[in-house]
């Protein structure tokens, strides 16, 4: 008539099954086979860390590919447009990588205030000779 649960259930994995599963997934991002059996569980939650960054930084690494080729393409669409007067020439490629750090910003802000100030000094110097 009526089935136990026992019966009916498939049987449960094992604690080990479970573990033999995740293997494969820690040995893919980096973790040896000793590492995985006889090291502290802590370990394999640092891997899990580790890899979780590398994908971040791929990503990102992707990203300013494509923000570069995005740039470059932008550059020279002037030159690539079908009604394009003659003589059109495509915009400048920046000269300097991209600033990605805050200290990579500030500087290059304070090296365009220094310019800005040399080429005010220039004029001033220039504006005066000619009285």
């Amino acid at each position: 008539m009526g089935e136990s649960i026992e019966e009916s259930s498939s049987p449960q994995k094992t604690l080990e099954e479970y573990f033999e599963e995740a293997l494969p997934y820690f040995m893919a991002i980096g973790m040896s086979y000793d590492e995985f059996w006889y090291k502290s569980p802590k370990l394999a939650k640092h891997y899990l860390k580790a890899h979780e960054i590398r994908q971040k930084q791929e990503n990102e690494k992707i990203w300013l590919q494509g923000y570069y080729t995005y740039i470059a393409l932008c550059s020279v669409s002037p030159v690539l447009h079908a009604f394009a007067k003659k003589g059109t020439k495509p915009l400048d490629y920046p000269k300097k990588p991209i600033n990605l750090t805050k200290e990579e910003m500030e500087k290059a802000k304070q090296e365009e205030r220094n310019n800005r100030l040399l080429n005010l000094k220039e004029k001033l110097i220039q504006m005066s000779k000619r009285r």
